[in-house]
């Protein structure tokens, strides 16, 4: 499962500000980060969608402990560094399971199993990002 405020979002037109869909609910109000977006394997979907929609409400260093801590998840998150550069993190599971689908047939072409699952993931995030030339900037 997958979330992400790089699609959802609005700018304030007086003041800029950008206000994003996922809720901090320690404040009750939005929450805007360095995390763009977080995709999570778990033994289920509805427990990787939790997953995914905590870590965009947590800092990416807690997010690395917490994963650090259990085992049973696998993470992808993208992130903004400090020169607002797009930057990726991935367990070591994750990373596993992403090589085991990207695996190039006869012709040199990716197998099906990366076009749906790449695709769907990281190809609309990546038109989003790429169309910033992979700069994006916070509010």
């Amino acid at each position: 499962a997958s979330s992400g405020n790089y699609r959802k979002f609005r700018i304030d037109s007086i003041t800029g500000e950008k206000y994003v869909h996922t809720i901090d609910p320690k404040t009750g109000f939005t929450k805007n980060s360095r995390v763009l977006a977080a995709s999570v394997i778990a033994e289920d979907c509805a427990t990787a969608d939790a997953y995914a929609t905590t870590f965009m409400a947590m800092d990416l260093e807690d997010s690395k402990a917490f994963l650090d801590k259990h085992e049973e998840l696998e993470a992808y998150i993208i992130y903004l560094d400090d020169e607002g550069s797009t930057q990726e993190f991935m367990t070591e599971g994750f990373k596993k399971t992403r090589s085991a689908l990207v695996f190039p047939n006869k012709r040199n072409q990716f197998a099906f199993g990366q076009s749906v699952f790449f695709d769907a993931i990281f190809g609309e995030f990546a038109g989003h990002v790429n169309g910033l030339n992979g700069k994006a900037h916070l509010s």
